[in-house]
């Protein structure tokens, strides 16, 4: 998932294992994100920046968040695998 954050945070953009919930707050855009999940989830959550060529040179451009829940199963035949999310916008 890619999310339009105006602000990275560093101290939360990395990885998690056994997450529950996970949520931010945009203190510029007034919002909140949380989402939650079934089952304990680990992931990743990295900046998405784009990369330009101006007149000072080339320019690092935060563009929001990645935020990539993964989950580590084997199925076996005639077997399933199910997770929800939920995600809820929130005005903090």
């Amino acid at each position: 998932f890619n999310f339009s954050f105006s602000v990275p945070d560093l101290e939360k953009d990395k990885s998690f294992t056994g997450l529950k919930e996970w949520a931010r707050t945009d203190p510029y855009l007034f919002f909140g994100l949380r989402i939650g999940f079934s089952e304990n989830t680990d992931g990743w959550i990295f900046p998405l920046e784009t990369v330009s060529n101006s007149e000072s040179g080339y320019e690092k451009t935060f563009q929001g968040i990645v935020f990539l829940p993964h989950w580590k199963f084997s199925l076996g035949p005639g077997k399933s695998f199910e997770r929800t999310l939920t995600l809820n916008l929130e005005k903090p």
